[in-house]
Order: C-alpha cells, then sequence, then structure tokens
C-alpha cells in the first residue's frame, strides 16, 4: 500500500482537487490548499481538519470511514465564544448585538459554497459542524456513525438540503423536531436507528421525556449555545428558531407535513410500534420502506397516487395490509431512485387473510405496471 506523507500535501498550495483512496499517511497534517473545491479522502486518519484550512472554496468534502471526531476545532469555534463573552460584557445592549451578529454571520460564510458533505461510517463522529456554517447544503450523509447521539439543531436552516441519510445510526437519540422545516427534502433514510423516540415518532404532538445530555461538556455547551445564537439572529435574518433549550433536546421525530416533496422515506428497523396517520400526506412520495417494525396496523396509503415501492418485509406483528393507492400516476421525469416497484411482504406471519393481501397486492402492482409503461 503506497505511503504518503504531510510534506507533499503542504508543498501543493494551488490544489484544486484531491482524492486519496487506499494508501497509508506519515506525519501530522498541517497544510491544505485553500484553493481545494472537492475534497476525498477515504479512511481520512486524523481526528478533525487542520485549523488552517480555509474551505471557502470547497464545494465537495467526502471522507467515508475517517477517524473524524468532529469537522472544525479552534477559530470558528472560537469567533462563535468571543460573540458569547462580548454579548455579556455588553449586558445585552441591543445595538451591539446586532453589530456583532452581522459580524459573525459574515465570517460563518466561509463555507457557503459546500454543498456535499459525506463523513458516512466515520465510527468516531461524536459533534456535528454548526450548520450556520454551511448554509447550502444539499447533501449530508453520516450513514454508521455509531458514536453520534444528536443533531445540532441548526440543521433546521439547511433551506436547500435535499437528502439526509441516517442509516444505521444506532446510538442517536435525537433530532431537533421542533421548527424542524427541511422543505426541500427529498429523501430521507433513518433506517437502523432504534433509539429514537418512538411513541412520538414523526407526529411531533409535544415532546418525549428528556434525553440525558452527553458528558461531553463540549458537546452541551455547544448545544446550549447554538440555542442563544439562533434567539439572537432570528429577528435580523429571518431564521426559524427554537424554543428553550431544554425543548429543543431529545425531541421527536419532524412532521412529516414539513416535508411536502419527500419521495424517498426509509424507517426499517427503527421499533416501530405505530405509524401516524400523516404519512398519508406525503403525495410526492415514491418509495416507502417500513420493513422490520412492530406495528400491528397501518394508516390507509389510499392518496400515495405516486407510490410505486412499498416494502413491509419482516414486519412480525403486521396483521392487516393498509389501503393501498387507488389510482397510480407515476411522474413522468426519470426517477433518480430507479425503477423499481412493488409490494413487499415476506416474513410477515401475523398476516390475517393471506390470499386476500395477495389479491389487494396484486390489483395495486398491475395499476402501477400500468402507469410505469405509459398505458393509463
Amino acid at each position: 500500500m503506497t505511503t504518503l506523507r504531510a510534506e507533499a500535501l503542504a508543498q501543493m498550495s494551488r490544489l484544486k482537487l484531491l482524492t486519496l483512496w487506499n494508501l497509508n499517511f506519515s506525519g501530522s497534517l498541517d497544510f491544505l490548499s485553500s484553493e481545494l473545491g472537492y475534497l476525498c479522502w477515504d479512511k481520512y486518519p486524523f481526528t478533525c481538519l487542520p485549523s488552517s484550512f480555509v474551505a471557502d472554496k470547497l464545494v465537495e468534502l467526502v471522507l467515508p470511514r475517517s477517524n473524524i471526531r468532529q469537522l472544525w476545532v479552534g477559530t470558528k469555534v472560537l469567533k462563535t465564544w468571543s460573540f458569547l463573552a462580548f454579548v455579556k460584557e455588553a449586558n445585552q445592549s441591543l445595538n451591539k448585538i446586532i453589530n456583532l451578529c452581522l459580524s459573525i454571520f459574515h465570517c460563518l460564510q466561509s463555507l457557503h459554497n459546500l454543498t456535499h458533505l459525506n463523513l458516512s461510517h466515520s465510527k468516531n463522529l461524536i459533534m456535528m459542524p454548526n450548520f450556520f456554517e454551511i448554509p447550502n447544503l444539499e447533501l449530508l450523509d453520516l450513514e454508521g456513525c455509531l458514536k453520534l447521539v444528536q443533531i445540532d439543531p441548526s440543521i433546521c436552516m439547511l433551506k436547500r438540503l435535499s437528502e439526509l441519510n441516517l442509516k444505521d445510526c444506532k446510538n442517536l437519540v435525537s433530532i431537533p423536531n421542533n421548527n424542524f422545516d427541511l422543505s426541500s427534502l427529498i429523501r430521507l433514510n433513518l433506517s437502523g436507528c432504534p433509539n429514537l423516540p418512538n411513541n412520538k415518532l414523526l407526529e411531533g404532538k409535544g415532546q418525549t421525556e428528556h434525553l440525558e445530555m452527553l458528558d461531553n461538556k463540549e458537546s452541551t455547551t455547544r448545544y446550549q449555545l447554538t440555542s442563544f445564537i439562533y434567539k439572537v439572529l432570528k429577528p435580523h435574518f429571518g431564521f426559524s428558531i427554537f424554543a428553550k433549550q431544554e425543548d429543543s433536546v431529545g425531541l421527536s421525530l419532524p412532521l412529516l407535513s414539513r416535508f411536502p416533496y419527500l419521495q424517498y422515506l426509509d424507517l426499517s428497523f427503527c421499533n416501530l410500534i405505530q405509524i401516524p396517520d400523516a404519512i398519508g400526506w406525503l403525495h410526492c412520495l415514491e418509495i416507502l420502506n417500513l420493513g422490520g417494525n412492530n406495528f400491528v396496523t397501518l394508516p390507509s396509503m389510499k392518496e400515495l397516487s405516486k407510490l410505486r415501492e412499498f416494502n413491509l418485509e419482516h414486519c412480525k406483528q403486521l396483521k392487516y395490509l393498509p389501503e393501498l393507492p387507488s389510482k397510480t400516476v407515476l411522474p413522468e421525469r426519470k426517477s433518480s431512485f430507479g425503477l423499481t416497484s412493488g409490494l413487499y411482504i415476506f416474513d410477515c406471519p401475523s398476516l390475517i387473510d393471506v390470499e386476500r393481501c395477495y389479491r389487494m397486492a396484486f390489483s395495486w402492482m398491475i395499476l402501477v405496471y400500468i402507469s410505469l409503461m405509459g398505458l393509463n
């Protein structure tokens, strides 16, 4: 296996694209080119990116299977701390707060070009950055980040986020719910997240029992700081804010009505015992995976006219199939999820009147096939 020395990267001051795959690295990483627009580094060996790295031209950051614990340390966080210290010293002086908010807002635009962030299978990741720093993010992939416990509440301001992958984040217990408004979201994968609150899942009516904060004091302080900053910035920049800090931790999953354009939803193996009626409001939904859960019945899917793939495999407690769409109108555009279709009910031993279930499935699949072939 090839070994790369740190000195080699230090000499590449105008490097715009860097892809490193299947190699060893020696030395410490003190420099990365500020011209980088694309950085892909499989098994990135360091716990964070260099504090000297100016990433204002970075568009894609792909660090799968990395040793990352947190992306940024040093100046980016210190600027925020300086802001908080200043506010305290100013005795809440409104004019000084507004002026400093403007300054902080400008500083945090250094990552405004970043659209893709992939930290999948980074098993040591414990903290996500303040998403205020990356406002134009379109894709966030955190699949298999086993130590990630909560998502920073600033995720609510990612108005361009279209894909969020949290698959197999097995210790994830908190996703901000209050004002969780990702209206551009098309693909949401929460498969294999069994510790997310179950009884209020997807409805958001009230709060679940508050969850114990991380022992890591830096994580706790960061969460409090984020909530505080939003309360100050809201009136001047129009961003959604959260309720009290204690209300933004340990909340249930977001309201389904916040995702009007969602096309792909995977909630398989999430230890769910109930699915709310609101799932029938996702009129753009094409692919729905609820496999491996513990519910007995399901709400009607009758209004999901674009649904073409529905997975209920390994739902061992399921007794009745829901009402399936009575009409199917698939989009004319080429789907970004391929052309697969079907109703999957393998390993559902509790189903009552199996023959009727098969008839329902067969009738619906005929409608899907007719629509796929453009015969309707």
